[in-house]
């Protein structure tokens, strides 16, 4: 197993950046469509032919992290997010330097998503309505990596970190309550029967 983590932390980080930049994208893309150019004003309008609208989005958001987990689940366990993995830390269903490892990488994948979107889109708009759109990700580096790259890239100060404790803190408070119920009620001890959360060895084809 300990010759497969490095391939997985690499996959963290793409998975990561994947989630980041797909889900970001299409957040900014249904704001590009809308008919106004103020977003304060989004509940106020109704939908234009080309916006997937709240539903849409939000079927987008499902999709892109379905494909990505299926895709990360068997290599690297499917964390892509920083909440989760600290929370099987902190319930000793994770190494410290595995988890510190994981969350490296998947902070490191928000940014590297991040600064792409820098060049994907405009930059003013990214400014005003993209990168707030990331604030209820419900994943710290959903949020972290664009707050970063827009202190990097845009040389903004260190303002939008006075939110840190909402959208760091807050899936961090809910992972740590998820963790609790499940490894109460369903695995209570850490056992043979519940070992560390590892991804399943891929099967070898057949001769």
């Amino acid at each position: 197993m300990q010759s497969r983590l490095p391939r997985a932390y690499l996959i963290e980080l793409v998975g990561t950046f994947g989630l980041v930049y797909f889900s970001m994208a299409a957040a900014i893309l249904n704001f590009l469509a809308l008919p106004v150019a103020d977003p304060s004003q989004v509940g106020s309008t109704s939908l234009t032919m080309n916006q997937p609208g709240l539903l849409g989005n939000a079927v987008a958001q499902g999709l892109i992290v379905g494909v990505l987990l299926s895709l990360t689940l068997p290599i690297s366990g499917g964390y892509l997010n920083p909440a989760i993995t600290l929370m099987l830390w902190v319930f000793n269903r994770m190494e410290s330097k595995k988890a510190a490892w994981l969350i490296g990488a998947q902070v490191l994948g928000g940014v590297l998503a991040a600064v792409l979107l820098c060049y994907t889109f405009d930059r003013q708009f990214l400014e005003t309505v993209g990168f707030p759109l990331t604030g209820a990700g419900l994943n710290p580096a959903r949020w972290l990596g664009p707050v970063l790259a827009k202190t990097i890239v845009f040389g903004s100060g260190t303002g939008p970190f006075s939110e840190a404790l909402i959208y760091i803190g807050g899936p961090i408070l809910g992972a740590l309550l998820g963790g609790l119920f499940t490894f109460t009620f369903y695995w209570p001890a850490r056992n043979e029967a519940t070992p560390e959360f590892e991804p399943a060895p891929l099967a070898k084809a057949k001769k």
